[in-house]
This record gives C-alpha cells, sequence and structure tokens, in this order.
C-alpha cells in the first residue's frame, strides 16, 4: 500500500460447500461464494438471486447490493465461470 492506493490486484477466492448427501456432486451456482478485496457475491441456491455486499461498508453483510450494482456482480460472476 503506498499513499493510501491498495495496488494489489482484485483477486478472487472461491469457496462451495458441498452437498448435504454423500455422492452428490456440486452444482454451480448452489452454496458458492466469491470474495474480493472489496466485495462479496453469495449464491445461497441455484435457483436464488446471488447477493452482493461492499465489505468495506458492511462487515456484517446486512445490505445486498446486487439489484443497484449489477455490473460488479456480472464482473465476478463472470470470474466464477
Amino acid at each position: 500500500m503506498l499513499d493510501g492506493v491498495n495496488s494489489l490486484p482484485d483477486r478472487h477466492i472461491f469457496q462451495q460447500q458441498q452437498p448435504q448427501k454423500s455422492g452428490e456432486t456440486p452444482q454451480p451456482y448452489e452454496n458458492a461464494t466469491i470474495v474480493g478485496r472489496d466485495f462479496k457475491l453469495v449464491f445461497p441456491s441455484a435457483k436464488a438471486a446471488p447477493m452482493l455486499f461492499d465489505l468495506r461498508v458492511d462487515e456484517g453483510e446486512r445490505n445486498d447490493l446486487a439489484a443497484s450494482n449489477p455490473a460488479q456482480v456480472a464482473k465476478m460472476k463472470a470470474a466464477y465461470d
């Protein structure tokens, strides 16, 4: 960090929980999370809409920004794909 500017690239961490039943294969966008430097994108299930949180100002993840920031959702979803 130089002069208050983070010069590191925005990398992503991907996490997906295994299905509850043994032997089932994880499905895309089901129980998955993508965490970037500033944002976290959560896919609660394959059928539910994703939720986006700004980790800089919402550490408790209470304010879903997915509807108001579709460009960030698309960017992080593309990294998942």
